[in-house]
């Protein structure tokens, strides 16, 4: 399958954040992680959402949808980026940061530019695994010939495992 439809496969799960406030909203959450490695309050929270024009209902879904939040109602993360423990590692310079699912980093770093380390252990065979990016692409991996599978499931008209996309990604 190939990128292409691969995204476009995916897509209509996502429509909620295809908007360019959503976006922006976002991307200025991810900097915010990444630059303070710090839990983001409502007031933090409220500026990042003025700053990307993105409307209370639209921020409210977004949050209640995609966000992780701490035991006060703070956010530690975002669409796959992370402050709290998770098993994938992204080290950006001076701050490591996890990622829900290890494909996570393959968007994340290039979104937020610039050089990282990923970290991960394979989950059936307990090898190492680390990716060096440089500028956003993947300059070097370890081991050498390293792959990352996404599983796309095929639509079924029962509730049997693994028939949706929301049942794999939290197998991860």
């Amino acid at each position: 399958m190939s990128i292409q439809n691969l995204a476009e496969r995916l897509g209509p799960l996502d429509e909620m954040r295809n908007t360019q406030a959503a976006r922006h909203f976002t991307l200025g959450v991810w900097r915010a992680l990444r630059d303070d490695g710090m839990p983001l309050d409502q007031t933090a929270l409220a500026q990042i959402s003025s700053d990307a024009g993105l409307g209370s209902a639209e921020y409210s879904a977004l949050v209640e949808r995609y966000a992780e939040l701490d035991n006060h109602g703070a956010l530690i993360g975002l669409s796959g980026l992370s402050i709290a423990d998770h098993p994938h590692s992204i080290q950006f310079e001076d701050r490591t940061l996890t990622s829900w699912c290890a494909w996570d980093p393959f968007f994340l770093v290039p979104a937020l530019g610039g050089s990282a380390v990923v970290r991960s252990t394979d989950p059936q065979t307990g090898t190492s695994v680390q990716f060096t990016f440089q500028d956003g692409l993947v300059t070097a991996c370890t081991p050498a010939g390293t792959v990352i599978s996404i599983v796309v499931p095929a639509p079924h008209d029962d509730d049997s495992p693994g028939s949706s996309v929301e049942e794999l990604w939290s197998s991860f």
